[in-house]
């Protein structure tokens, strides 16, 4: 996703369990503007999941995020502190088969591509 000079994008590896819990892992980066380097992001976070009416809905029960690029802006600038607990989101699913998933966010309108692993 890109937005004026700030870049932001994510890279996961997301396993849904009949259950209804989802697992993720992943990186995450983010640029502030152009002429700052990019600030990488360790992901580890569980959620619950739901389909209803055509909408995947995830709420996050639990996150962690590690600073890779440099701990030390944490001090200043802890991104962990932007997210609250229960965050859940809804998405339309686009398409689905065995091997893809679209969906579509309603928080911001942008489209996310899943491929299964394998």
């Amino acid at each position: 996703m890109e937005q004026d000079q700030s870049k932001f994008s994510i890279e996961s590896q997301d396993t849904y369990v009949r259950n209804g819990r989802m697992n993720s892992f992943g990186i995450m980066s983010i640029s502030f503007s152009n002429e700052m380097p990019a600030i990488e992001y360790s992901l580890a976070g569980t959620a619950e999941w739901e389909v209803e009416d055509g909408y995947l809905i995830t709420t996050v029960t639990d996150l962690k995020i590690t600073n890779l690029t440099d701990p030390a802006l944490d001090k200043i600038f802890n991104l962990q502190d932007f997210f609250p607990k229960n965050m859940s989101d809804s998405s339309e699913i686009i398409e689905l088969s065995s091997n893809r998933m679209i969906l579509r966010s309603e928080t911001d309108n942008q489209l996310y591509e899943c491929s299964r692993d394998a």
